[in-house]
């Protein structure tokens, strides 16, 4: 599916449409379902942003959005979830957030397609750059949202500094009239892991939960400016009861650490860059695992 047009016009109108992004929402999966909410009102459906109910924001993203966004998302309770269709944003593995295919009417995504509902995958930095290149020919973004697409980009690019950052990507933020190099954002936006629980930190920050054609496992990450919990992390990755990625990602030093426990197999890797986990890292790890696996 590579035509978001197509898929939109295939939309059921029959029902209220709640575009969802993942569990424990960041920048990316909180601006992008907006957007496509926006969008999809512009073309007749009765749509809303959602989030499922108790899922907070992400720490190291709340002032980014605090300070750029009026969040007043549709709180979606679970019994509710067959009361409505769906349109997903920024994944497109349900198990991230409703849990069935069958009320999933279509997905935008930039990570690898977990082959479960009708999606656009692409290759954008982020997801709402994805949805602004290509819907653009039909939609007029005003600069309230251009500047929500700029937000989001920072983050995904992990403030230009990711592998995933391409020229491609840059110039669509130039078009649009941003600065691409995030100048001075890092400095104002950048939250170091909070380390004060170590133990939720470990199991939580940045947390997904994956299901690649019955590959499943979950992810966590820490992005700090040293390397002081390296070792404990790694720790706690290879001695956890589940199939489990973790990432340390040092961003003083702009390396990535992964560690990657399943079943009775352990894999460390390293990058001499700031790696991002929606495609280098994801990609390698299903890779081992197939290669082990099938």
């Amino acid at each position: 599916m590579n035509n978001i047009l197509e898929l939109i016009n295939n939309l059921d109108k029959r029902k209220k449409i709640l575009v969802i992004g993942h569990k424990k929402p960041d920048t990316d999966t909180i601006f992008s379902s907006y957007l496509m909410s926006n969008i999809l009102k512009s073309l007749g459906y009765d749509a809303n942003y959602a989030v499922l109910n108790g899922e907070k924001i992400s720490d190291d993203c709340l002032k980014q959005i605090e300070e750029n966004f009026d969040y007043s998302p549709f709180i979606l309770n679970k019994e509710d979830i067959p009361k409505y269709n769906y349109f997903l944003t920024d994944h497109n593995d349900i198990n991230q957030s409703i849990g069935d295919a069958s009320l999933v009417l279509g997905a935008i995504d930039h990570h690898p397609d977990a082959g479960m509902v009708k999606a656009i995958i692409t290759n954008y930095v982020s997801t709402c750059l994805a949805i602004y290149d290509i819907c653009s020919s039909f939609y007029k973004f005003n600069d309230y949202e251009k500047k929500l697409i700029y937000i989001a980009s920072m983050d995904d690019s992990n403030y230009g500094l990711n592998a995933r950052y391409k020229e491609s990507d840059k110039k669509i933020i130039k078009d649009m009239g941003f600065d691409e190099t995030f100048n001075g954002l890092f400095e104002k936006y950048f939250t170091p892991t909070d380390m004060s629980n170590k133990e939720k930190a470990f199991k939580e920050n940045g947390f997904k939960a994956y299901n690649f054609n019955g590959i499943k496992f979950i992810s966590t990450y820490l992005k700090l400016l040293n390397l002081d919990y390296l070792e404990e992390y790694k720790k706690f990755i290879y001695e956890s009861k589940e199939n489990i990625l973790g990432l340390y990602i040092d961003m003083k030093n702009l390396k990535t650490y992964t560690f990657l426990r399943y079943n009775e197999h352990y894999l460390e890797r390293s990058y001499d860059f700031i790696a991002p986990r929606s495609t280098i890292v994801l990609n390698n790890t299903l890779t081992y695992l197939r290669s082990v696996y099938e």
